[in-house]
């Protein structure tokens, strides 16, 4: 059994900024950047990108990730990154008999984001006894549905009501 997996959800039918993985930031994809830094962090086995777009699928393996298999399922606007990412886990074990003891998602459009931050990222992980870990950022401008308050044993727990929330 492999260590760690990098799984980076890009899916090629954003409605808001079309081909927004791939997008040229400051001259180069915006994929590559999270790409080269899961690569420069030396954390991961294997750096797979799953998508359901071909270009994408090619400027991902141009920059070092592997690209398996175009995903099918979960590819639209109603399905959620974590959907997508358990089932290119599962397709990429049963097709390939590869399996892991973590994964990490990692988004595809976090040009800041560098190997140190996924390297203190991974070793938090490793350092504390959870099973799993999200990473957050103080809020103000994303979507208020998502907001979590912070409990002091390190537990998200939603702002709003699940009632609320799923309206």
């Amino acid at each position: 059994m492999k260590n760690r997996v990098a799984i980076i959800p890009a899916r090629g039918g954003s409605k808001r900024i079309p081909k927004k993985n791939i997008i040229d930031f400051l001259g180069k994809p915006m994929i590559a950047y999270t790409i080269e830094a899961a690569i420069a962090s030396n954390c991961f086995d294997d750096i797979i990108v799953s998508t359901d777009d071909q270009e994408i699928a090619d400027i991902s393996v141009q920059y070092g990730a592997k690209v398996p298999f175009l995903r099918e399922q979960y590819a639209d606007d109603h399905s959620t990154i974590s959907q997508a990412t358990v089932h290119t886990l599962q397709k990429y074990s049963s097709e390939l008999n590869e399996n892991y003891e973590s994964v990490v998602q990692l988004m595809a459009n976090c040009p800041i984001r560098d190997s140190e931050d996924i390297i203190e990222a991974c070793n938090f992980f490793d350092d504390n006894v959870h099973n799993f870990q999200i990473s957050a950022f103080m809020f103000g401008w994303m979507n208020p549905w998502w907001a979590h308050k912070l409990e002091d044993n390190f537990t998200a727990i939603p702002v709003f009501d699940d009632e609320i929330r799923n309206r």
